[in-house]
């Protein structure tokens, strides 16, 4: 039996993994908030979270297979590949307040005004600058999209292309993160069932969203990814204050 809070999280993952698909970002922030929002505890929510997501991120990927950039999105992702594992074992003897802290203090910062060397840095400097971001934040926090974001909006890029290769960077980015948990001993425990119930959910919102973005222009596609990085900012620093 389907209970109140996995049903929830399945809506929740259908809509976050929609968002996703259209804007590029959005859904792993959403998805790790509203794990913590039913009672999950961190190292179990950033687990299943990992899990999630990568399909989320794959499926993504393979709706966008051919607009990957793929020289600058594995030379991200091979920056990212060993802080995972740095920085695991610290995690699993956090105390688990602290890590709710840390969550709510990383969309804070990304409320801040960007530096404006961000988006006068050359496209293979923004990889490596957002692989580190990325090994380094993104096993703490459960989801970096917000972070990665302005390195990844790049003009040289089309829309699809954001969506791409940032999709295909973050799923080999939740696989380390998923070894290097398992590494530290994190296991779901009684929550394994609730794995393949949100990974349907996450499949079923890609398809729907890769249908959404052809109906959007690249304009409005730039509007709703800045959109989508304001109020995801705003609404958990507002749980994480109250």
């Amino acid at each position: 039996m389907l209970s109140g809070a996995l049903i929830l999280l399945a809506v929740v993952s259908a809509l976050a993994a929609t968002l996703s698909a259209v804007a590029g970002i959005g859904g792993g922030t959403i998805l790790i908030a509203a794990m913590y929002a039913v009672g999950l505890g961190p190292m179990v929510a950033l687990l299943l979270h990992a899990g999630v997501q990568c399909v989320s991120n794959g499926a993504r990927a393979v709706a966008y297979w051919r607009d990957v950039d793929w020289r600058n999105g594995l030379l991200c992702a091979a920056v990212a590949l060993p802080w995972p594992f740095l920085v695991a074992h610290w995690l699993v003897r956090a105390d688990a307040d602290a890590l709710r802290l840390l969550l709510g203090l990383f969309v804070l910062a990304n409320l801040l005004p960007k530096p404006a060397r961000v988006e006068a840095l050359p496209l293979r400097w923004r990889m490596i600058v957002a692989g580190v971001l990325k090994g380094l934040i993104g096993p703490v926090v459960g989801a970096s999209g917000l972070i990665l974001a302005p390195f990844f909006f790049a003009p040289q890029w089309r829309k699809e292309q954001t969506v791409a290769t940032l999709a295909l960077v973050q799923t080999i980015g939740h696989i380390v993160k998923i070894a290097a948990y398992l590494w530290a001993g994190v296991a779901l425990g009684g929550y394994a069932g609730w794995f393949p119930v949100l990974a349907l959910a996450v499949v079923l919102g890609t398809v729907l969203g890769r249908r959404i973005m052809h109906r959007v222009s690249q304009q409005r596609f730039a509007q709703i990814f800045q959109l989508v990085m304001g109020l995801l900012g705003a609404k958990l620093v507002f749980d994480a204050l109250a």
